[in-house]
């Protein structure tokens, strides 16, 4: 008979990092598990927000919801940092239940850190009994105040959805997936551009995502007209295109006051179309990217060496070319399967 397990998600949709999470955690745990879902899309509960009365406005919807909970159900896993005050109740109610809480980035730290709200936030993760993070910079973050055990948990990659196209000419061009804000990094990517300009009048970047007349303005003040090709949202065929004709993808992603990237998973769906990856160094990436193999680190908010590593992908593109097995390999380390087995193994369920 199948464990009966309870999973938070904070919806199934898999444009963004919390609904894709939630999407694939689910897929692999109903092999195991008697699985009930409880998704706060539909109970309209929101994300992290300064509001005070916040935690009192949503406590009937929690109470909602916990009617709707199994009394035999051995285990719940959080999938979203804005859940935890569920996850609180959950334990309140059924101090037997295993609670293990998944997390990524900057919802992993500034609630608990700047937030008004900070002591309620830590009192719900008080009711965790592992915690999960995606990467060692996260990590490090979050032992600045949570002094329990954590326990390193990379995300997954699902390969059947991404892989090479092949017969696809390759172009002078990088690829920047994600919506165009400033913890990305864009504005050092356009003033890297001007750089490698000078030796390479044609190089080109596709900007696949949410766009901003702020960076429009700065490509545009510098002349990049010809050298950026803005496609907003593209279909998932059209984006395995794009990564395919270019070099390399890129996102020079920086730490900011209130956030930073929680897991560099966009370099590991580039890795399985078969190109390298430029990141920043001293954020998650350090944990995706093995430098000069599957990519490049490059120093943060530092245009001149985010186009030297440009500049070296495109001087030495054959060699990378050559190394698309390693590329491919890489890639495959990080399975949802993988993602749950690690849960499994060091939760014991």
């Amino acid at each position: 008979m199948k464990k009966k397990l309870l999973l938070l998600v904070d919806s199934l949709e898999t444009n963004y990092g919390w609904g894709t999470v939630g999407f694939y955690m689910l897929k692999e745990l109903q092999l195991k598990y008697e699985v009930t879902l409880i998704n706060a899309k539909e109970y309209k509960i929101d994300r992290f927000h300064g509001n005070f009365f916040r935690p009192f406005l949503i406590f009937f919807t929690y109470l909602k919801i916990l009617k709707r909970i199994h009394k035999d159900c051995e285990i719940v896993i959080n999938t979203a940092e804005n859940l935890l005050g569920l996850l609180f109740l959950i334990k309140y109610f059924n101090k037997k239940i295993i609670t293990i809480s998944m997390g990524y980035g900057t919802y992993s730290y500034f609630p608990f850190v700047t937030s008004s709200l900070k002591k309620i936030h830590r009192l719900y993760l008080s009711s965790v009994d592992y915690l999960f993070l995606s990467s060692n910079y996260t990590i490090n973050k979050v032992k600045e105040f949570y002094k329990k055990e954590v326990y390193l948990l990379p995300l997954g990659i699902d390969l059947n959805k991404y892989s090479k196209i092949s017969n696809i000419k390759k172009e002078k061009s990088f690829v920047f997936v994600g919506a165009q804000k400033s913890r990305k990094g864009v504005e050092y990517l356009i003033e890297a551009v001007n750089i490698v300009k000078k030796l390479h009048p044609d190089i080109k970047v596709y900007l696949v995502g949410q766009q901003s007349s702020i960076y429009k303005e700065k490509i545009n003040k510098l002349n990049l007209q010809d050298n950026f090709v803005s496609l907003g949202k593209i279909s998932h065929e059209e984006l395995l295109k794009t990564y395919s004709k270019c070099i390399a993808n890129i996102l020079p992603s920086v730490n900011m006051p209130d956030s930073f990237e929680g897991f560099g998973l966009i370099h590991l769906e580039a890795n399985a179309c078969g190109i390298p990856s430029i990141g920043s160094s001293n954020t998650a990436n350090d944990d995706v990217i093995i430098d000069g193999i599957t990519g490049y680190l490059a120093k943060q908010k530092d245009p001149k060496d985010i186009a030297n590593k440009m500049i070296k992908l495109i001087d030495n593109k054959d060699e990378f070319q050559q190394n698309i097995p390693k590329l491919l390999d890489h890639a495959k380390l990080f399975s949802w399967k993988k993602t749950v087995q690690n849960i499994q193994t060091i939760a014991k369920i």
